[in-house]
């Protein structure tokens, strides 16, 4: 698989995200996932917010 890097928008505390990754989280602090597939904006429901999916 090529590994492919996106520019991610700063996020403020607070901000919710859903984050798509292969389920690694590296034993760290802070904890640290590898592979990451996708980061989408969510509402306070857990909805994903139009535009960034």
């Amino acid at each position: 698989m090529k590994s492919q890097k996106e520019e991610v928008p700063k996020l403020e505390e607070g901000t919710r995200v859903s984050i798509v990754y292969n389920g690694d989280v590296q034993e760290s602090y802070p904890a640290q996932i590898k592979t990451v597939f996708a980061i989408y904006l969510v509402d306070e429901n857990g909805e994903v917010i139009r535009g960034t999916e």
